[in-house]
């Protein structure tokens, strides 16, 4: 018989660049909402929420890190970013505000619950992606998780951790020195009102109309 021609030969992969990890310790802070649905109601069906959740939080700066049918996780400060409290904290102020409209919308039984948390933690960039070192990440998730098994529906609780980034700015229900118990839960109430009176309180707003539009059309939206 005829030979048969030989298959042509794949051509070489080409080589991978070299990877190259470089750590470098940043202030992360970490943002989980959870979503609280009615029992007759599927999980799945729950596309509607879980996006408004994450565009709420791309809002102010946070990039999502993870997504299930009943919730959504995202970080803020991955990329070198300032006030990553106060971002995640308008932000889950903004989640909670849009998950009441739609509440409103549906005349369903609806609730969230979100957490923050913050940190020292180091991060690298691997093909062009932040990422956070996986023991600070884990340690971070431990923390968000303890918290939002102790919230009520609703609530948004903020860790010993996060809580005197933001005193100055919000209201946190109990204030410090109010605490009746050793480990108490804190709970995230909304921004503080600023008067025009002493300067100290306008330095906050100098250099910040665009967060400011943003947060506004946010809630407003």
């Amino acid at each position: 018989g005829r030979d048969r021609p030989e298959p042509p030969r794949p051509e070489p992969a080409p080589e991978a660049a070299p990877v190259r990890i470089r750590w470098e310790r940043r202030r992360v802070t970490f943002l989980q909402a959870e979503l609280l649905l009615p029992e007759a109601r599927e999980a799945s069906t729950s596309t509607r929420e879980i996006e408004v959740l994450m565009e709420k939080a791309r809002g102010f700066g946070g990039e999502i890190s993870e997504v299930s049918q009943s919730g959504m996780a995202a970080v803020f400060g991955v990329a070198p970013t300032e006030d990553t409290a106060q971002r995640a904290a308008h932000a889950a102020l903004t989640i909670a505000k849009a998950i009441e409209r739609l509440r409103a919308e549906t005349g369903g039984l609806l609730e969230v619950k979100i957490a923050i948390h913050t940190g020292q933690a180091l991060v690298t960039q691997l093909q062009g992606k932040a990422v956070i070192e996986a023991e600070d990440k884990e340690e971070a998730q431990a923390t968000i998780g303890g918290l939002l098994q102790r919230a009520v529906p609703g609530a948004i609780v903020l860790s010993r951790a996060v809580r005197p980034f933001l005193e100055r700015r919000f209201k946190i229900h109990p204030r410090d020195g109010e605490a009746r118990s050793a480990d108490p839960l804190h709970r995230l109430l909304g921004p503080k009102q600023h008067s025009l009176g002493p300067a100290r309180e306008m330095i906050a707003f100098v250099g910040r109309c665009r967060e400011m539009g943003a947060l506004q059309s946010h809630l407003g939206a």
